[in-house]
C-alpha cells in the first residue's frame, strides 16, 4: 500500500515539476582566490545589505565603489594567477 502511494506521489511529482538534469558545471576555477579578495568581497556584500536596508543615496555609493574595488581584485588575481601559468609554459 505505501509502495504504491510513493510510486504515485513521485509519478505525479515528475509530471507536474519535471525531472532535472543535476549540476551541469561543478568544476569551478578557484585558483585565485585569495585572503585579499575574499576581504573586498566581504566589505562588498556587507555595503549591499546595508544600502538594502536604509535606501540611503550615500550607502549605494558606498557600495558601488565597494563593488568597484571588488571587481578589480577579482581582476587582478586572475590576471596574476594567468600570468603564474603561462611563466610555467614558456620553455626555458
Amino acid at each position: 500500500m505505501w509502495t504504491d502511494f510513493q510510486l504515485y506521489c513521485n509519478e505525479k511529482a515528475k509530471e507536474y515539476l519535471g525531472v532535472s538534469k543535476g549540476a551541469i558545471n561543478n568544476n569551478k576555477d578557484t585558483s585565485w582566490w585569495n585572503e585579499e579578495v575574499r576581504a573586498k568581497l566581504e566589505t562588498k556584500k556587507s555595503l549591499f545589505k546595508l544600502w538594502q536596508q536604509t535606501k540611503d543615496d550615500a550607502d549605494h555609493q558606498a557600495y558601488k565603489i565597494a563593488k568597484k574595488i571588488a571587481k578589480r581584485a577579482v581582476a587582478q588575481a586572475k590576471a596574476t594567477r594567468d600570468d603564474f601559468y603561462a611563466k610555467l609554459e614558456t620553455k626555458r
